[in-house]
């Protein structure tokens, strides 16, 4: 709320001598640097500013008047932030006549979004990691909270899917349990996870009910591959083993040697390599199951076993991954395209194996990097026999901070960027679409976008609410808008509120239309010496990018000019 110019914080003693004081009090000072406080105050005001000061309780407000340096009074409003010792006071101040227009700024934003919420019939929803309790609001001008049921009442995939962090779902709830608030038979759960420090803290969201006779849901499909997403794929999943608890196998599928083929033959030809292997799985499963991209050259089988006759399911789901598997290694070869590349596989079934999503996606992404340790172009399904124990490798794999859906979650940013670097830096099989995927995991960023600022146009995108292709054309032809520009620092360019580039500027239209609120550029010099531009957004919230995350991103930056 606070214009960063107009707010100053400041440390000072009895004496009124500045201690220490924000930068922006310092611009404010201008030429009266060597000032004491009271050599900026109205002469009248001065003798008793000093005991205004230190007679103020912690957090209590005063104004005081102050000389600009041309010599205009200005009232500020302040308060008492720190009370260090005796004599020392840290304070805030901001000009009044700033904050009254923040208010009104605030105000005018609340008021929209209270005209927006109205339209919705629907019950929002807090859940809290540390309690285990979910309150729920309906709306009203003050938000009124409802008396929520007990989390054993509800559906057990909602339940779990709150107490696991799940990053974005949407799933079926019991109609009698809000029949009072809401109207509709058909009720479905919605939610977000919110990660701090790679840690899953809170869950929000909402609950709504429409006629279940209405198909109100389109799934977007990967702009490459045609592919379903990876939170819808995953969402698929999910309802088979955790709604209706049928026998499912899944198995994650990545293409060997793809780097290989991107820095050799560059990116058109990678992309025509992904294309023919969706395309692949696609017709290998046919009717059976369903196929999402999940990252770069990386994909989930989901196979319902009701689709296979009861004593071929087994034989069956081995053929198909069998034959994904042959299919991928023969399309390509050294002697007719230059390169050669296979898939491995890694395969696990609910609830044979594994009783959870979660778990069945930690065994599956185990058993993947096995079958590569084993010299690629394989699948490997479990086989308890086989295998260590479920229980043992579930843990190991959270313990590594696995690069896989769900383990990456558990790590630290400082974990999961030196395993980066040290997949990156050993040679090992790593695309700047996996790097992107599991910042977004891990760093808790609601979507990711990689432009092409030389071609004006996005090459990936992941994570939550990703663009269609016009909105990615928009998008991408104002990323060098002079009002942007301006913004920019080094190779970065960071705006936590894009108000700041003007309300009625067309790149904020764009932006806003994008559903972007706050984002941050990096750009970097790729392989084939075009620049590209990496933009982590954040979508559903003014966002305070936090500067100690900002080394980070400047390895991210390198390890984005190593692979691309």
């Amino acid at each position: 709320m606070q214009n960063s110019d107009r707010y100053f914080e400041i440390k000072v003693n009895r004496n009124l001598d500045f201690l220490t004081a924000s930068t922006s009090f310092y611009r404010f000072l201008g030429n009266r640097l060597y000032s004491t406080f009271d050599k900026i105050m109205p002469a009248e005001d001065a003798p008793s500013a000093s005991d205004k000061i230190f007679e103020k309780e912690l957090n209590a407000y005063f104004t005081l008047r102050l000389y600009e340096d041309d010599g205009k009074i200005t009232d500020f409003a302040c308060t008492v932030l720190e009370i260090q010792s005796e004599d020392v006071r840290v304070l805030g101040l901001i000009d009044v006549e700033s904050l009254y227009r923040s208010v009104s700024s605030l105000s005018d934003e609340i008021n929209n979004d209270h005209c927006l919420l109205s339209q919705f019939d629907c019950i929002y929803f807090d859940y809290v990691k540390s309690s285990d309790k979910l309150e729920l609001f309906k709306y009203t001008p003050d938000y009124r909270k409802i008396d929520s049921p007990e989390l054993s009442d509800y559906d057990k995939a909602c339940v779990n899917a709150l107490r696991t962090g799940s990053r974005a779902f949407t799933l079926p709830l019991s109609k009698h349990l809000f029949e009072k608030e809401l109207s509709g038979d058909d009720v479905r759960m919605s939610g977000i996870a919110i990660y701090e420090n790679g840690e899953h803290v809170r869950t929000v969201g909402n609950i709504a009910a429409t006629d279940s006779n209405i198909n109100y849901k389109t799934v977007n499909k990967d702009q490459l591959t045609g592919l379903m997403l990876k939170d819808d794929i995953t969402a698929f999943a999910r309802s088979l083993i955790e709604v209706d608890n049928k026998p499912t196998t899944i198995a994650i599928v990545d293409i060997d040697n793809f780097k290989d083929v991107n820095d050799t033959f560059g990116h058109m030809k990678g992309d025509e390599v992904l294309r023919k292997c969706s395309s692949i799985m696609e017709n290998e499963v046919g009717s059976y199951g369903k196929v999402g991209r999940i990252g770069g050259d990386e994909f989930l089988i989901v196979l319902a076993h009701d689709n296979f006759e009861e004593s071929e399911d087994e034989e069956g789901i081995r053929t198909i991954l069998r034959s994904v598997k042959n299919d991928i290694f023969s399309e390509y070869t050294d002697e007719n395209d230059g390169f050669h590349i296979s898939a491995s596989i890694g395969a696990a079934t609910y609830p044979i194996d594994v009783e959870n999503f979660t778990d069945l996606f930690l065994v599956a992404d185990y058993l993947l990097y096995r079958a590569k340790d084993k010299g690629k172009n394989r699948y490997i399904k479990y086989n308890p026999e086989k295998h260590d124990p479920v229980s043992k490798i579930v843990s190991e794999r959270r313990d590594s901070d696995a690069m896989g859906l769900g383990a990456r979650k558990g790590g630290s940013k400082s974990d999961v960027v030196c395993k980066i670097l040290d997949f990156v830096y050993t040679g090992k099989e790593y695309s700047i679409e996996k790097v992107l995927g599991d910042v977004i995991d891990c760093f808790g960023i609601e979507r990711i976008g990689l432009y092409c600022l030389d071609d004006k146009k996005l090459i990936y995108q992941c994570g939550n609410s990703l663009m269609d292709a016009e909105t990615a054309g928009i998008v991408a032809g104002c990323l060098d808008d002079e009002k942007l520009l301006k913004f920019m620092n080094g190779n970065t360019t960071v705006i936590n509120n894009i108000k700041r580039l003007g309300s009625t500027t067309k790149i904020y239209d764009n932006f806003r239309k994008a559903g972007i609120i706050s984002f941050m550029h990096h750009r970097f010099k790729g392989h084939d010496s075009k620049t590209y531009l990496v933009s982590y957004e954040s979508l559903s919230d003014i966002l305070v990018w936090n500067t100690e995350d900002f080394h980070f991103y400047r390895l991210l930056d390198r390890i984005y000019e190593n692979i691309y």
